[in-house]
């Protein structure tokens, strides 16, 4: 959160990732952010949606660490 006399900005995320598989994970993520004082002609809101694939490429040769 960022606030002043004249303009507050405030921010929400949440995000979830599942693993499918040893090297496949599916991500999804949501943030919205509201503020008090828009610039002229923008929305008070603003809201983003993420979808992500993650694959695991580490050489199976390799010592773990």
């Amino acid at each position: 959160m960022l606030a002043s006399s004249d303009n507050t900005l405030t921010t929400g995320s949440v995000a979830l990732q599942v693993k499918m598989s040893n090297r496949l994970a599916l991500a999804a993520g949501y943030q919205i952010t509201s503020n008090s004082s828009p610039p002229a002609g923008s929305g008070k809101n603003d809201s983003l949606m993420t979808l992500s694939l993650a694959y695991d490429m580490r050489n199976p040769k390799l010592a773990p660490q």
